[in-house]
């Protein structure tokens, strides 16, 4: 995975410094100049850039532009090269965090007892046709009694060619990247030079460890995350809207975190001497027109490779268009995104609680440790009753122990599958929030696109963990109190989930077609790239819709209450 992440970031790098290479009509370095100029102007205390209309960003983003501006002051490292190379270092942590994400679920290493291998004794006590069980309790091929920890793959028997049993962990030693860091490093470089000319990839990092953190059910670190995001570009925002209304004391952990991020953010800018009007990035954005990449400007698109209608023209930071019909359209946009906005708010933080929300995570981690402590009581027992007991009795205590001990375990995994579960859904609704944001945007930039691909990445990531112990089958093959529900549900929501990443990476690879390479074509109304770029946003509709089904599907659950809420 390494290997790939460096020869990718090469490439990236390469087509960075290069400008207009092969045939490229558009370079990418004409943001980083404007970072350049915020940046040396910060570093030498001129404060925020409120005056220039390209401005455009939360107090923040200065942070961001400042720090290859101090390392140009110290170093002498040029402003063009030190930015790309920053954000190959927060490209490297993100990718390190992702590829831990994949590791944490395929390396705890433990042995697994296959249920189709073991038969009914006389007493109709479990034991391995194959020979006796190795685990605790149970007895040896020398009849001895081994005391090491068990960690069972159970269910009912699965049928021929069939894997519905509940794996509780994969083979001992094994450990790979996981999914995630590769749909992100596939994606990433699929976007191509952008990635790495626009700063976007910093609030992509902050969302991903706020979901993550989230898995981890540490809504203190997520509220941070997810509030240095938004103070360095809005979108991170919308994780909180995501998450629908949590428990109080959860509620009171995710504003604590986000107070901290904001007194660290706000006592820095105050130290560094930030100053002028915080909020005027608002009025800046509210001014801009009809961006000519946007889903709603698809239209004007059309009309323009006919020959007819407006020229997108250079303003405010981007080619746009300008004339009474698309500001028109551009405020439109703007009403329906607040509309949307509203109504999810309404949706999941005002309608009455129900199971999809935030867990407690003291609640979560009790019934963990409860859970923790019951396989060791059986173990102790059953170790116990061997000792004392022939070898061909201690075969059928044993199996017995086995299986409380495999109810116990089940019932933790289960737990532990149900509480990673909110998650997942506030994953699925931030993208599709995010989604229906940006396909109702006036502007809609390339590098937009990061921030769907880092909730993808993490999505994969979480969905990952709570789905692997309990793979695709049939519902009636997991053991009763077990993790029941995984069925078809699921499957749809892992197969819409699929379909909607495939469409993302074929509209990011074409989005890089169109910007940097064959970006003028678009501008003059040239019919293939016109027709290229309205295929583009087509995709993008496409994946929205998928996002939406899977935010609407209730995944399915445990069966009676949800662990997430607070119990009695």
């Amino acid at each position: 995975m390494w290997a790939f992440w460096a020869a990718s970031r090469v490439v990236l790098l390469a087509l960075v410094f290069a400008g207009r290479v092969l045939g490229a009509q558009q370079g990418v370095l004409g943001d980083i100049r404007l970072y350049d100029g915020w940046g040396e102007a910060f570093v030498h205390g001129h404060g925020l850039p409120v005056g220039d209309e390209t401005w455009q960003y939360p107090p923040a983003a200065i942070l961001v532009f400042a720090i290859p501006a101090l390392a140009h002051a110290l170093t002498g490292l040029s402003y063009r090269a030190g930015f790309p190379l920053l954000m190959v270092a927060v490209d490297a942590a993100v990718t390190a965090v992702l590829a831990r994400a994949g590791r944490a679920r395929a390396g705890a290493a433990t042995s697994s007892v296959d249920p189709s291998s073991v038969g009914p004794t006389p007493s109709g006590s479990a034991v391995s046709s194959a020979g006796p069980v190795s685990s605790a309790g149970a007895v040896s091929s020398a009849g001895s009694v081994s005391s090491a920890s068990p960690t069972f793959s159970t269910g009912s028997a699965p049928a021929a060619g069939s894997d519905s049993s509940v794996r509780l962990a994969p083979p001992a030693g094994r450990e790979m990247p996981g999914p995630a860091a590769r749909v992100w490093l596939i994606g990433t470089f699929l976007l191509g030079p952008v990635t790495l000319a626009r700063f976007d990839l910093v609030p992509a990092a902050c969302i991903i460890v706020g979901l993550l953190a989230l898995g981890a059910r540490r809504p203190g670190w997520a509220g941070f995350a997810a509030t240095v995001g938004t103070l360095v570009k809005v979108w991170p925002a919308f994780l909180l809207v995501a998450l629908g209304r949590p428990s109080a004391r959860t509620l009171a952990r995710l504003a604590a975190g986000a107070a901290g991020a904001a007194a660290v953010v706000g006592l820095t800018l105050v130290a560094a001497g930030a100053g002028g009007d915080l909020l005027g990035f608002l009025g800046a954005q509210q001014s801009r027109g009809l961006q000519l990449e946007a889903v709603p400007a698809t239209a004007f698109v059309i009309v323009r490779m006919f020959g007819t209608g407006e020229t997108a023209r250079y303003s405010y930071g981007s080619l746009q268009f300008g004339d009474s019909t698309a500001r028109t359209v551009a405020t439109v946009c703007t009403v329906v995104e607040l509309m949307v906005v509203v109504a999810v708010v309404a949706r999941w933080w005002l309608s009455p609680a129900r199971a999809d929300h935030l867990p407690d995570p003291d609640a979560d981690a009790d019934a963990d440790a409860d859970a923790d402590a019951a396989p060791d009581l059986d173990d102790a027992t059953a170790a116990s009753s061997a000792a004392d007991t022939p070898v061909s009795t201690a075969h059928i205590d044993s199996a017995d122990s086995a299986d409380t001990s495999t109810a116990s375990a089940v019932t933790a995994t289960a737990g532990s599958v149900a509480a990673d579960r909110p998650a997942v859904v506030a994953c699925d609704r931030l993208l599709a929030l995010l989604l229906v944001v940006l396909m109702t945007s006036r502007v809609l930039s390339p590098q937009y696109l990061i921030w769907v691909l880092a909730v993808s990445a993490a999505g994969v990531a979480l969905a990952g963990r709570a789905g692997a112990d309990v793979p695709a089958g049939d519902a009636a093959d997991v053991p009763a109190g077990g993790a029941a529900g995984i069925g078809g549900a699921d499957r749809e929501r892992e197969r819409r989930r699929r379909v909607g990443l495939v469409l993302l990476l074929v509209a990011v690879a074409v989005s890089q077609l169109i910007y940097p390479w064959r970006y003028n074509d678009v501008i003059q109304g040239r019919i293939v790239m016109s027709l290229v770029l309205a295929g583009r946003n087509v995709l993008l509709l496409l994946a929205t819709w998928q996002a939406v089904r899977v935010s609407l599907t209730r995944p399915a659950g445990v069966p009676g209450p949800w662990p997430w809420r607070r119990r009695p």
